[in-house]
């Protein structure tokens, strides 16, 4: 099946319960949820773009993410483990993504200034492609980790990661012409 033949596919997105009004603690305070994300060449950039956000809005909406939440929590809490490590795996993913608010103020460790950072996928199974976003003082850097079995060759990362860099200049360029149309 080509690439061309693919409408949508069907992931795993997590989704943070923090309350990012208050200081984060160090907490796993997430649920997870299906969601289908635009696969076809044969939409923009744009329209792509504003079928993801409608579908995360309404992904947002459903008691289902309260639901996992508090099954997860619970069951963290009562079983050990090996039987929760059963239960909650992310065996037989092919691809696993992140996306990471970073610090938006200048961070110092030790006395440096940390001036590039990535963050990487937890990777608690077998996975084919981790490919993780960090927002960091409004810079975006991204990162790939991949199974040579997906990716064959250092070149074809590259040039991923080079094709995510050219669509996220795509859709700024496009935001911006869709909001100076509003202004005029």
């Amino acid at each position: 099946c080509s690439q061309e033949e693919i409408e949508s596919i069907t992931g795993v997105m997590l989704v943070s319960f923090h309350n990012l009004n208050e200081q984060m603690k160090l907490q796993n305070q997430f649920s997870c949820a299906l969601w289908k994300l635009p696969a076809s060449n044969g939409i923009s950039s744009l329209t792509r773009l504003e079928l993801i956000k409608n579908e995360m809005d309404t992904m947002k909406k459903t008691p289902t993410l309260v639901a996992i939440y508090w099954i997860m929590a619970v069951a963290f809490s009562i079983f050990p483990a090996t039987i929760t490590g059963k239960l909650f795996t992310g065996k037989g993913m092919s691809m696993a993504t992140s996306n990471m608010i970073g610090p938006q103020q200048e961070l110092v460790l030790w006395g440096d200034v940390v001036d590039n950072m990535v963050f990487w996928v937890p990777n608690r199974a077998p996975c084919g492609v981790g490919f993780s976003v960090l927002s960091n003082k409004g810079v975006i850097r991204a990162a790939l980790n991949v199974d040579e079995a997906f990716i064959h060759s250092t070149i074809e990362a590259q040039k991923f990661l080079e094709d995510f860099e050219s669509e996220l200049y795509v859709l700024n360029d496009a935001l911006q012409n869709q909001e100076g149309r509003k202004d005029r």
